[in-house]
């Protein structure tokens, strides 16, 4: 996920550079900020959290300033508020270098009173969206169909979320399985790779097309987490269409 980081001196600093890509982008973008630390004085309640919202602004190519509102996760991320904008936002619907900057509210509740509003504007960034790649364009489609030409050698980038939608990171020990059969009730796997999880890209050589039939097929996405128990399909039964080359 591309990961911005908001200073306490209101820049903001990209850790993370990934590309971002125009209308079928699987990159979201988080940005994580350190929290206050208010300090409770001597005999007083202790304060409640402080509530955070924020509003992503950008200035688009044609010079407009328009805005998204971000998801703010309820429990720290790394020790961190994290605001999210999710994959689906028009913001991704974007091509070229756009302007972005942030504006943050703090709600700080006041003992016997109503809660302190404190809003600031963050230093602006620059973000590129990049537009899809021909091939990209021509062999994977947005409800994850896969097409390749037989014989073809072919690397995907893959983007895996949680059951709430957040980007999940794989760690040390999840094994991502890819595999692919004639069809979802057939018990024979023609294709089974394991996926890099440092890099999440599926790589598909020559060899593994090149004795199959040309026609659909059916592939899913497994994933193994590192306790060895738990077992997630986040991608199943999708189509694996196999075509003719030229000779």
């Amino acid at each position: 996920m591309y990961t911005i980081l908001i200073n306490n001196d209101k820049h903001l600093t990209t850790s993370v550079r990934e590309t971002l890509l125009r209308h079928t982008t699987t990159d979201g973008i988080q940005f994580l900020l350190t929290p206050d630390n208010v300090d409770e004085s001597e005999g007083e309640e202790p304060l409640n959290d402080i509530v955070y919202s924020a509003v992503m602004y950008y200035k688009d190519t044609d010079g407009v300033v328009r805005n998204e509102t971000l998801i703010t996760d309820e429990e720290l991320y790394k020790d961190r508020i994290r605001f999210i904008l999710p994959s689906g936002a028009v913001f991704f619907n974007k091509v070229g270098l756009l302007q972005v900057w942030m504006e943050i509210t703090k709600a700080i509740p006041v003992i016997g009173g109503e809660d302190e509003v404190i809003t600031y504007e963050t230093f602006p960034t620059v973000i590129c969206i990049e537009e899809v790649p021909l091939s990209r364009r021509r062999h994977i489609r947005d409800d994850n169909t896969i097409i390749i030409t037989r014989g073809d050698s072919l690397e995907i980038d893959l983007a895996l979320t949680d059951k709430d939608g957040y980007t999940y990171e794989p760690v040390e020990g999840d094994v991502i399985y890819f595999r692919v059969k004639k069809s979802a009730q057939s018990e024979t796997i023609l294709i089974e790779k394991i996926i890099d999880i440092n890099t999440l890209v599926l790589n598909l050589i020559e060899a593994d097309t090149h004795d199959l039939a040309f026609g659909d097929y059916r592939y899913e996405i497994e994933i193994v987490l590192a306790n060895q128990v738990d077992h997630y399909t986040v991608i199943k039964n999708a189509l694996f269409k196999i075509t003719e080359e030229l000779h």
